[in-house]
């Protein structure tokens, strides 16, 4: 019963922020559709997207467990926003690694290869600039979080926003 609980509560927090990314993500891919439609470049990478939001939302989750993404109060609020973002870039990027590199071990069923095919494949132009847009959706995730604990956490932030206001 205790694994039930705990597998419902992760995916709901798994979920709350895969929504948030998946959102981020699907606007910068309408904006890379809108920028290379001149050029008569389709692009469907819909399913790319869907797995970048799950690989963000899990990197916050994983560093959040791990305690890198708990606020230190001695600290100000700016160097959490930096920390926690350059942590959740640095796992994210790992986890795109990882399933590059498991992606080429189940083609080429030789480990050196799948390296060199995750590497190749990841360290372009578009990889970094994608993970540029990244860097900003967690920064702009940070932020949000932050100004959420110092609002005095819960749903206060929530209800600043779509709560009726005081007459």
């Amino acid at each position: 019963m205790k694994l039930i609980h705990f597998l419902i509560h992760e995916i709901k927090e798994l979920a709350s922020r895969a929504v948030y990314f998946l959102v981020c993500f699907a606007l910068i891919l309408v904006f890379l559709k809108l920028f290379l439609k001149d050029y008569s470049i389709d692009l469907y990478i819909f399913p790319k997207i869907l797995l970048g939001a799950l690989f963000a939302a899990k990197a916050v989750l994983l560093v959040d467990q791990m305690g890198m993404g708990k606020r230190r109060s001695q600290k100000p609020r700016y160097i959490n926003v930096l920390s926690k973002t350059f942590f959740y870039t640095l796992i994210a990027v790992a986890l795109v690694l990882l399933e590059a590199f498991i992606r080429g071990l189940v083609q080429t069923k030789a480990i050196p290869k799948a390296i060199e095919m995750a590497i190749h494949e990841n360290f372009t132009s578009h990889f970094l600039a994608v993970i540029l847009f990244v860097i900003i959706i967690f920064i702009v995730y940070n932020v949000i979080d932050e100004i959420n604990l110092y609002l005095g956490g819960g749903n206060r932030l929530k209800k600043l926003f779509f709560d009726e206001p005081n007459q």
